[in-house]
């Protein structure tokens, strides 16, 4: 006869890393079709009567401005993209919504068909990081914002300094984290 084991919640460590990097709400959550960059348009069917893509501004706050753009993948060896959500949400909770499916009659209501999700968080020295899914990029992106102007920060020091330890933390993170995720559940 067996016997009936309780599964003990695995925790996430990652409490240093939410004090360090603290999320934000989204100053843009608004989602729209009038938001989605043209040249995806072929890409998403908003030729479907019953359904069309939303998403929110590209930004996550007005008058940021995109300082670098990375795929995580490429920057982190062997990025664990289901381990790393599973912290992300592990830590801060349910991911933004920043685009979907919606059905046309049913305005806002999303399809769980295909979501984009994000996570904004506070680096040092006045910059926003978001980790993200983006419609048609099977990896995650790092997006780094700051509202001054990309040509006044290119060759700051300190911005690439606060880059170049976010990612280094992320990946401590993974590595402490490493419990979270058995190959079998893939």
């Amino acid at each position: 006869m067996a016997e009936k084991v309780t599964q003990i919640p695995r925790k996430v460590h990652g409490t240093t890393f939410a004090t360090k990097y603290p999320r934000l709400k989204r100053g843009n959550e608004e989602l729209a079709s009038y938001h989605l960059p043209s040249h995806l348009l072929p890409y998403v069917g908003l030729s479907a009567a019953s359904k069309e893509f939303v998403t929110t501004k590209e930004a996550p706050f007005d008058g940021h401005n995109l300082i670098g753009e990375f795929q995580l993948g490429e920057i982190i060896p062997r990025l664990n993209r289901v381990l790393l959500y599973r912290i992300l949400k592990g830590i801060y909770g349910d991911p933004g919504i920043l685009g979907g499916y919606v059905l046309s009659e049913q305005k806002h209501q999303l399809l769980p068909l295909w979501l984009d999700w994000g996570y904004v968080l506070q680096l040092p020295n006045n910059l926003t990081a978001e980790i993200r899914s983006v419609v048609l990029v099977s990896g995650y992106l790092l997006r780094i914002w700051s509202p001054e102007k990309p040509d006044k920060m290119g060759s700051n020091r300190q911005v690439k300094e606060s880059v170049s330890k976010f990612v280094a933390d992320i990946n401590d993170v993974l590595k402490q984290n490493l419990h979270l995720f058995s190959e079998e559940e893939v």
